[in-house]
């Protein structure tokens, strides 16, 4: 049975999220397709259906980070007006996404993991990663 384009993509969906965890628990460089497809619940071929490899999938979900905060970005510049107070906004909305958004809080763990190095120390790790995010919305606007 043909999958409509809703069910595609939120399957699509699932492929990211249950690969985010993977990631997250095996690292990138351990973690291999079938990991991802045994968690997900679906096939390597329903994954390969969708990405074209593991850098892919890592890549789609960069892409929809980067939205989301390009998001959050964008609407502070609509809203204000002063550089000052859209960094402090900014960064106050970044820090709620970390406390109340499960997804986005694990999402900035892989990419931290990933691009940086691993701190012992979760609530270090969580404030490196609230002044990497508040540095991207300020260099945004120099």
């Amino acid at each position: 049975m043909k999958k409509t384009k809703e069910e595609a993509e939120l399957t699509k969906l699932q492929i990211q999220k249950v690969a985010i965890k993977v990631f997250i628990k095996n690292g990138y460089s351990a973690t291999r397709l079938e990991d991802i497809a045994s968690e997900a619940n679906v096939t390597r071929g329903a994954i390969y259906h969708y990405f074209k490899n593991k850098r892919d999938i890592l890549l789609a979900i960069h892409q929809n980070n980067r939205e989301r905060i390009q998001k959050i970005i964008d609407e502070l510049v609509y809203k204000e007006k002063d550089p000052i107070e859209i960094i402090r906004k900014g960064f106050l909305q970044v820090y709620e996404h970390f406390e109340n958004d499960e997804d986005f809080k694990d999402v900035e763990e892989l990419f931290f993991k990933i691009e940086f190095f691993k701190v012992s120390n979760s609530f270090c790790q969580f404030c490196i990663i609230v002044q990497f995010q508040f540095l991207k919305i300020f260099f945004y606007f120099i």
